[in-house]
């Protein structure tokens, strides 16, 4: 390759990659063109119209909720479905946002907070400084309320969890724990599980299930504040979404949904968990910490009491009632018994005005005009028998229906009814565009369908192969599939680090290296669905899930730039070496013909928490990541950027 070939190569490469290594803001810019038919082009022209593609989405989902057996229906009432809402067009993302949100949200409620999520780790900065601080303030100024004559009834405040998620997959089920804690003896652990299934337990009467909810806080002039919460004041409620643990099937069957309903008119709903690994920074942080990103979406209206209708139809299940694969949820803990105190009737509370006031003055920012959305989710299973559902039907619906294209985000792959849907899709012509985290849950491969992310990508290239080969193959007919793996605003990309394993206490083998754990669709810059569900096996046949989804191209636009677009286009490709800045382990990772090397010399660069592909000597040009001046052709290095 001559100079002048090579130089051409370098800035087209650079003009395009380079951006993930340059300041957040000024890196916006660089994609505005790249951009349009990822998010911009208006490809339906429905304006104020439903699509045909939302036509094909809702009439198949509408189906799911008229079957009198409803295996896999997560509301208790599917004719609230399809309500208007408005919603904050500046999505939140990474764990400081979500959790300062959800901690706004809970201090500003005045009847009743509904929190469900997988995950609750008792112990993380995620739920002792954001909800249960966010709690206690509450119940200080509903306590204020009712004292004044304000307000004449306790507050409610319910939080469902998943037994298997409750402490980081730590207590894998309820026999498991009762054998930690107690005896040694297969005989006494399952003995003590079927006395904790059974119990009613609150504050204190069962250390196994105390929640660890802060008593003293620090007062801000300096000695401690004792809190107790007085259910005169509030009813705090704990429930578990329980399993099985007879049935090994059944311990799959779990509750994946996540979000946080307030007074049933303003909500958040979001794919992260309460834990703290989504608080780790993404910029300036060394690629060998622990990091998840997510995202949550800002709702508001008479709407969101259809996510309150999903949550009860959770906090509900009882093991007498429902089928037991799907498992049950019942109290875990509190300062009262929970359900005996204002009880779901399927309605509204207050003003919705008065709730948009609120949201509005304390968060701020633009809203979306009203919009038309639905809850597709689905029940807990553990058998592909009941893989039917709303969410399972929506999705096939946007592959089978899509026009153009269809952008997913998701932290795995593995699920072989979603890998059929992607190469039929792009059979038919429409373009696929996958954001995927690499190395994600590799430890469980040989139990997943699809196995690795890696092995699901490299099956579905040689199914859209094989097609290409066939005897009926029209050049040009099929649509591109595209794969790219995550990586961080920080320059680190997703992925195993050799050599790095995780604590036992917390997972088996790996560490979750700078994942995208959003989960997040668009077809078509006309339909989006945001909620908890991953491309896998798991959010397909064994999970319940929380999914919404909704019909509008201005806001599917804006969601798809801020979520999906930026984050795709810093990624990296599938099959390709890394570009400047981004971090390796060795000079065989890195674009070694542009002149690109790992600067993992242990004599020179002894912290190897921080190696990055750069330039030697000379090579970089203006707005390269460089490290050292002499890097740059310019012999000038600035903030990291080849001046």
């Amino acid at each position: 390759m001559n100079i002048k070939r090579l130089l051409v190569v370098t800035l087209l490469v650079i003009s395009q990659t380079t951006f993930a290594k340059l300041p957040w803001e000024s890196a916006k810019s660089k994609y505005s063109n790249a951009m349009d038919k990822l998010c911009r082009d208006d490809i339906h022209k429905s304006g104020s119209n439903i699509s045909p593609l939302m036509n094909a989405i809702k009439s198949r989902v509408d189906r799911e909720f008229l079957d009198p057996k409803k295996p896999t229906v997560t509301l208790l009432n599917p004719k609230l479905n399809w309500q208007k809402v408005q919603f904050k067009k500046e999505p939140l993302r990474g764990g400081h946002e979500i959790f300062e949100a959800m901690a706004k949200l809970i201090r500003s409620a005045e009847r009743e907070v509904l929190l469900q999520t997988f995950i609750y780790d008792f112990q993380s900065k995620a739920v002792q400084e954001y909800i249960y601080k966010a709690i206690i303030d509450l119940y200080k100024v509903h306590k204020r309320r009712m004292e004044l004559g304000e307000s004449k009834q306790p507050i409610v405040v319910r939080i469902i969890f998943d037994i298997i998620g409750g402490a980081k997959g730590v207590n894998i089920n309820e026999m498991f724990l009762a054998y930690r804690y107690l005896d040694s003896s297969l005989k006494a652990a399952i003995e003590r599980w079927k006395g904790l299934r059974n119990s009613e337990a609150s504050y204190g009467q069962d250390p196994d299930y105390e929640l660890s909810f802060p008593t003293q806080l620090r007062r801000p002039g300096g000695g401690p504040e004792d809190i107790k919460i007085d259910p005169k004041y509030m009813h705090l409620e704990f429930k578990g979404h329980r399993h099985d643990a007879f049935f090994p099937m059944n311990l799959v069957s779990v509750t994946h949904s996540k979000d946080i309903i307030i007074d049933r008119n303003r909500a958040i709903v979001t794919g992260a968990n309460l834990i703290d690994y989504h608080l780790t920074p993404e910029i300036n942080t060394p690629r060998d910490n622990e990091l998840m990103v997510d995202h949550g979406i800002l709702m508001v209206g008479d709407g969101i009491l259809t996510l309150a209708d999903d949550f009860y139809d959770l906090w509900y299940k009882d093991e007498k009632t429902f089928r037991k694969w799907s498992g049950f949820s019942s109290q875990y803990n509190g300062n009262v018994k929970a359900d005996s105190f204002l009880k779901y009737d399927g309605k509204n509370f207050s003003d919705v005005k008065a709730a948009k006031a609120k949201v509005f003055t304390i968060f701020g920012g633009s809203y979306s005009k009203n919009v038309m959305y639905g809850v597709i989710g689905r029940e807990s299973a553990g058998n592909k028998k009941y893989s039917h559902s709303p969410q399972n039907s929506a999705f096939e619906q946007i592959f089978r229906n899509a026009k153009s294209h269809v952008n997913v985000a998701t932290p795995s792959l593995n699920s072989r009814d979603l890998m059929t849907e992607i190469v039929n899709a792009v059979k038919r012509g429409v373009d696929v565009n996958l954001l995927l985290s690499q190395n994600y849950q590799d430890y469980n491969w040989y139990l997943q369908e699809g196995g690795s992310n890696q092995m699901a990508v490299e099956t579905i290239m040689e199914e859209i192969e094989k097609a290409r080969k066939a005897k009926n193959y029209k050049k040009g007919s099929f649509g591109n599939f595209n794969v790219r793996w995550f990586v961080t605003r920080g320059g680190n990309r997703s992925g195993r680090i050799e050599g790095k394993r995780y604590k036992f206490a917390t997972r088996i083998t790996e560490k979750f290296w700078n994942h995208n754990h959003t989960k997040y669709l668009s077809a078509d810059n006309q339909i989006t669905v945001f909620g908890s569900a991953n491309f896998d096996q798991q959010s397909w046949y064994n999970s319940r899930e929380l999914n919404i989804v909704f019909d509008d191209h201005e806001l599917t636009e804006n969601y798809c730039r801020k979520i999906f677009g930026i984050d795709y286009l810093r990624a990296h490709i599938f099959g390709g070496d890394l570009d400047a800045g981004m971090g390796c382990l060795k000079n065989d990772d890195c674009k070694e013909e542009l002149g690109l090397y790992c600067n993992n010399n242990i004599f020179k660069n002894p912290n190897n928490k921080n190696w990055r592909c750069v330039f030697r000597p000379g090579k970089g040009l203006s707005g390269s990541y460089c490290e050292e001046s002499k890097q740059c052709k310019s012999k000038v290095c600035s903030g990291q950027r080849c001046r």
